[in-house]
């Protein structure tokens, strides 16, 4: 599907184990990249109001979601496991850098961390 408006442009192809769909979009360079498959999902949204790039993979055990917006260098890198999460986040205004460790052991021990500059 070509559209002369915007370019829009839409590709999907779905076989027996993935499916990708791309979509590009010129009104703001939207670019939506979809692969799913038995095991994970990748997305990868660049948005060119603000950069926003937003990946995100979703696998059986993990999950990884990466967000840059540009507006202020805005960071966020979720990580997120069965027995592990972890969060960063950077922020250039003040360069804040927070990082929260949550770590659950098979003894129910719970450990939390926040570590704030």
């Amino acid at each position: 599907m070509l559209t002369e408006n915007f370019r829009n442009m839409e590709i999907m192809l779905t076989e027996s184990f993935w499916n990708i769909e791309i979509m590009l979009t010129e009104s703001f360079w939207n670019i939506e990249i979809m692969l799913t498959e038995s095991f994970w999902n990748i997305k990868i949204m660049p948005t060119e109001s603000f950069w926003n790039i937003e990946i995100m993979l979703t696998e059986s055990f993990w999950n990884i979601k990466i967000m840059l917006t540009e507006s202020f260098w805005n960071i966020e890198i979720m990580l997120t496991e069965s027995f592990w999460n972890i969060e960063v986040m950077l922020t250039e205004s003040f360069w804040n850098i927070e990082i929260m460790l949550n770590i659950k052991e098979v003894h129910s021990l719970n450990v939390n961390k926040l570590v704030k500059i």
